[in-house]
Protein backbone atom coordinates (compact mmCIF):
# COMPACT_ATOMS: atom_id res chain seq x y z
CA UNK A 1 0.00 0.00 0.00
CA UNK A 2 1.21 3.69 -0.82
CA UNK A 3 0.72 6.25 1.85
CA UNK A 4 -0.94 9.41 0.18
CA UNK A 5 0.43 12.67 1.39
CA UNK A 6 -1.39 15.26 2.68
CA UNK A 7 -2.18 17.14 -0.36
CA UNK A 8 -3.76 16.28 -3.22
CA UNK A 9 -3.64 16.58 -6.30
CA UNK A 10 -6.20 18.49 -7.85
CA UNK A 11 -5.20 22.31 -8.13
CA UNK A 12 -7.57 24.93 -5.75
CA UNK A 13 -9.23 27.29 -6.46
CA UNK A 14 -6.50 30.03 -6.02
CA UNK A 15 -3.88 28.14 -7.94
CA UNK A 16 -6.15 27.85 -11.04
CA UNK A 17 -6.94 31.84 -11.03
CA UNK A 18 -3.39 32.62 -10.17
CA UNK A 19 -2.55 30.54 -13.27
CA UNK A 20 -5.54 32.23 -15.23
CA UNK A 21 -3.88 35.60 -14.17
CA UNK A 22 -0.48 34.80 -15.34
CA UNK A 23 -1.38 33.46 -18.66
CA UNK A 24 -3.54 36.87 -18.93
CA UNK A 25 -0.65 38.73 -18.18
CA UNK A 26 1.33 37.46 -20.70
CA UNK A 27 -0.90 37.69 -23.27
CA UNK A 28 -1.09 41.23 -22.30
CA UNK A 29 2.21 41.67 -22.24
CA UNK A 30 2.80 40.08 -25.92
CA UNK A 31 0.00 42.50 -27.24
CA UNK A 32 2.04 45.41 -25.98
CA UNK A 33 5.45 44.04 -27.20
CA UNK A 34 3.82 43.77 -30.85
CA UNK A 35 2.42 47.19 -31.07
CA UNK A 36 5.59 48.89 -29.40
CA UNK A 37 7.65 46.84 -31.94
CA UNK A 38 5.11 48.02 -34.78
CA UNK A 39 5.62 51.93 -34.00
CA UNK A 40 9.48 51.52 -33.79
CA UNK A 41 9.14 50.10 -37.05
CA UNK A 42 7.51 53.35 -38.32
CA UNK A 43 9.81 55.35 -36.65
CA UNK A 44 12.76 53.98 -37.54
CA UNK A 45 11.33 54.10 -41.53
CA UNK A 46 10.37 57.36 -41.33
CA UNK A 47 14.02 58.40 -40.15
CA UNK A 48 15.17 56.38 -43.11
CA UNK A 49 13.19 58.39 -45.53
CA UNK A 50 13.73 61.79 -43.67
CA UNK A 51 17.91 60.52 -44.13
CA UNK A 52 18.24 59.32 -47.49
CA UNK A 53 16.13 62.48 -48.81
CA UNK A 54 18.27 64.99 -47.21
CA UNK A 55 21.41 63.36 -48.39
CA UNK A 56 20.23 63.21 -51.63
CA UNK A 57 19.99 66.70 -51.40
CA UNK A 58 22.95 67.26 -50.06
CA UNK A 59 25.18 65.28 -52.12
CA UNK A 60 22.89 67.11 -55.26
CA UNK A 61 24.48 70.16 -54.38
CA UNK A 62 27.32 69.05 -53.68
CA UNK A 63 28.06 67.99 -57.49
CA UNK A 64 27.94 64.40 -57.06
CA UNK A 65 24.84 63.02 -59.19
CA UNK A 66 25.32 59.47 -58.99
CA UNK A 67 25.49 59.29 -55.21
CA UNK A 68 22.31 62.02 -55.44
CA UNK A 69 20.07 60.04 -57.72
CA UNK A 70 21.28 56.28 -55.75
CA UNK A 71 19.94 58.17 -52.54
CA UNK A 72 16.61 59.76 -54.25
CA UNK A 73 15.77 55.94 -55.34
CA UNK A 74 16.59 54.22 -51.97
CA UNK A 75 14.65 57.11 -50.05
CA UNK A 76 11.39 56.07 -52.46
CA UNK A 77 12.07 52.60 -51.49
CA UNK A 78 11.98 53.45 -47.64
CA UNK A 79 8.81 55.28 -48.64
CA UNK A 80 7.00 52.79 -50.24
CA UNK A 81 7.97 50.35 -47.32
CA UNK A 82 6.61 53.18 -45.55
CA UNK A 83 3.46 53.16 -47.37
CA UNK A 84 2.94 49.88 -47.31
CA UNK A 85 3.03 49.40 -43.49
CA UNK A 86 0.65 52.11 -42.92
CA UNK A 87 -1.74 50.60 -45.43
CA UNK A 88 -1.97 47.60 -43.15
Amino acid sequence: MSVRSGRSRRLSRRDRAQAKNRQENQEKLKEFMYVSARGAEWAVLFFGLMVSLVAALVTFLAGETVYAVLLLLFGLLVGAALLKRSAS
